[in-house]
């Protein structure tokens, strides 16, 4: 199918491509979108001057290093972007909806059976990982180009360090938890284990996505007011045991950054994923950049990252750490609380600790607050009610 589809549309270029008329229309419409993506993303290599806390002048980009972008200014240039758009965008962008639908209708033949709203069974679960594996290597490698390999932490020492001596893997765990960079970790984790995840209840409408994510038993979740926090914690604490005893067979990944970030810290993590004790399954996503060209978005808008990033060729290496289970103990608790008494948050602090010490990651005193803060002082916007589109 994907050779007869690539014959076809490879003809079709020819033809467009010696059609004056359409030449034409293509050259100027990939010069508006260069243009309005440059200028767009601009400012997230120029200076912003800002002030700290005690009033000094100071870049914004140093004030949030957790957030700014790793782009280099030798590969942001304007006419490499509009080459971009001309020979890279469309093409990996209809290869990207090409495969997107596949998926979709593949998993509505394989899951016909399946009632709206039912647990997924062992050969339900079979078929999503085997369909989803293979639609997140063809967006990975041949929409993205990124390649990335895979590391299983074996060395207990520093696990023990923080958990007791007699801490040892106990393989069975709630849910698995990551630091999280840029939409692209969705696509990483979605080849390599088909997650659930947890996200807000209008994605169920969404076409196409909506279908993918409630095969996958995302976890839906409404938003709209705080009054929602304790129906979240009771709807996070029966998935989390529900997988446990293989109630359902969908491992849910959590972000507990709750935002993006530039992939050299750790954010203070949110309490969601720890509140009730239960083991986590840790990853840890590291980027070396290579050429300049960085997959991380930071507190870039996602939405300019992803046309970015489909009109670029680069080379990046994306190394993906797999962490022992980690465990609340009462060697935790006594040696490394340092002097909170809430065992959530300390249970949170410690896995954080863990994850930053194996990868190299810094440790940040920063929240998913200042990330609304770092984009809407960059959009030069006063009002911090305002979040990110993307």
């Amino acid at each position: 199918m994907f050779i007869w589809l690539g014959t076809k549309i490879f003809w079709l270029n020819v033809y467009l491509f010696f059609n004056v008329k359409f030449f034409i229309f293509y050259t100027i419409l990939n010069l508006l979108c260069s243009l309005f993506l440059y200028y767009n993303m601009k400012k997230y290599y120029e200076p912003c001057p800002t002030t700290d806390k005690d009033g000094n002048n100071i870049d914004l980009n140093d004030l949030y290093p957790e957030f700014k972008t790793y782009q280099s200014k030798q590969n942001f240039k304007f006419y490499k972007i509009f080459l971009g758009f001309t020979f890279l965008v469309w093409w990996r962008f209809a290869l990207f909806m090409t495969t997107i639908i596949s998926l979709n209708l593949a998993l509505r033949y394989f899951l016909k059976n399946k009632k709206p709203g039912e647990t997924l069974n062992s050969n339900h679960r079979l078929y999503v990982e085997v369909l989803g594996s293979m639609g997140m290597w063809i967006v990975l490698n041949f929409v993205l180009g990124l390649f990335y390999t895979e590391k299983k932490i074996k060395d207990f020492d520093i696990l023990r360090k923080y958990l007791g001596p007699r801490y040892d893997d106990k393989k069975v765990f709630s849910v698995i938890i990551s630091n999280h960079t840029s939409y692209i970790d969705a696509f990483v984790f979605g080849k390599m284990f088909a997650p659930a995840f947890a996200g807000k209840a209008a994605i169920k409408n969404v076409p196409l996505i909506g279908y993918i994510a409630d095969c996958l038993e995302a976890m839906w979740i409404e938003r709209e007011s705080k009054e929602q926090t304790s129906i979240v914690a009771q709807q996070m604490y029966k998935r989390q045991t529900d997988y446990m005893c293989r109630r359902v067979l969908s491992p849910l990944l959590v972000f507990p950054e709750g935002t993006v970030t530039s992939g050299r810290h750790l954010l203070i993590f949110r309490s969601g994923a720890f509140e009730h004790q239960l083991p986590v399954k840790p990853f840890v996503l590291v980027n070396d950049d290579g050429d300049g060209v960085s997959i991380t978005t930071g507190g870039m808008n996602q939405g300019l990252h992803w046309l970015y990033i489909l009109g670029v060729l680069y080379t990046n290496n994306l190394t993906v750490l797999e962490l022992p289970t980690i465990y609340p103990t009462d060697f935790m608790f006594e040696h490394h609380s340092d002097g909170v008494e809430n065992k959530t948050h300390v249970f949170a602090n410690v896995t954080r600790k863990i994850m930053a010490e194996i990868s190299g990651l810094k440790l940040s005193d920063k929240t998913i607050k200042h990330s609304f803060e770092y984009d809407n002082k960059i959009r030069g916007n006063s009002d911090m009610k305002k979040q990110p589109l993307f």
